[in-house]
């Protein structure tokens, strides 16, 4: 099976941020904490900011 690298783009999927140098970071879709899982599928790239202020919740209970 092939791994399944992670996408980058130009701004944050959650708040439409443009990412800046080092600004974006990978994150949890579904928190590692609440049994979520460390591959492709269950990652994105958000701005740190947002990735911060959400923590360990889902997208759905962070907004």
């Amino acid at each position: 099976m092939r791994k399944r690298k992670l996408k980058k783009s130009a701004e944050c999927p959650y708040c439409g941020k443009l990412f800046g140098p080092g600004a974006d970071v990978p994150e949890h879709i579904y928190p590692v904490a609440r049994g979520g899982l460390s591959v492709a599928e269950n990652m994105a790239y958000i701005c740190a900011l947002f990735n911060q202020k959400k923590s360990n919740r889902t997208l759905n209970e962070y907004i």
